[in-house]
């Protein structure tokens, strides 16, 4: 049972979302009935539509929750949410607290990252046949520089010119995400921050990552 997500298209889903709309299909697809759940429940952190109406609701507020990450859009601008193929949506302040935010809570407590994939025996490359099991690094996210002086000396990154949070990635050498970690403060240093994560990504006594310079 699924929803097909061209139905909510403004103007069209790349503009909307930032995802190209077999992307966000794939996503919604698996996502709403994950790991065998009930359709629409996400995993069964929500109430289970109990039609196909409802759950074709549910896959609007769906998209809607990638329209708001990807524009900003404020639940007061009612006039921003309109699909012109599906104007029964009629978005408020009080239908996104209750309708779209649980949505994105379900999707964070989803996690598809397995640590354990490092050890997978054909983690290997040519240089590096035996020991090293994973590469890591952070990368920023550009935030707005905020009003305190205070939260902006905690932000700001020398490095990129601006304000960010950092996220802490590791992959295996066949490129598989093992590790995400953050949202850390920009002003910390990477090594702070694989040690003081160093509980999310203990190491065999063999195993050897290859970091970041500034780890």
């Amino acid at each position: 049972m699924s929803v097909d997500l061209s139905l909510f298209e403004q103007q069209g889903c790349k503009v909307d979302t930032g995802y190209d709309l077999d992307v966000l299909q794939q996503i919604f697809d698996d996502q709403h009935s994950h790991s065998g759940s009930a359709p629409g429940s996400f995993g069964g952190a929500l109430p289970a539509p109990p039609t196909q109406a409802k759950l074709t609701k549910q896959a609007a507020y769906f998209y809607c929750y990638y329209m708001w990450i990807h524009k900003g859009i404020h639940p007061k601008w009612k006039e921003a949410w309109t699909m012109p193929k599906f104007p029964s949506l009629k978005m408020s302040e009080r239908t996104f607290d209750r309708r779209v935010l649980p949505i994105g809570i379900a999707l964070k407590q989803m996690n598809y990252i397995e640590y354990d994939r490092r050890l997978d025996e054909y983690n290997h490359a040519p240089h590096f046949a035996d020991r090293v099991t994973s590469i890591v690094d952070t990368m920023p996210v550009k935030v707005p520089a905020p009003t305190s002086y205070r939260l902006r000396k905690l932000l700001w990154n020398p490095k990129y010119g601006c304000c960010v949070l950092k996220i802490q990635v590791g992959i295996t050498l066949k490129g598989e995400i093992v590790l995400w970690t953050g949202p850390h403060l920009g002003v910390t240093a990477d090594k702070v921050i694989w040690d003081s994560t160093f509980d999310l990504h203990p190491l065999e006594d063999w195993e050897l990552w290859l970091p970041g310079l500034a780890h």
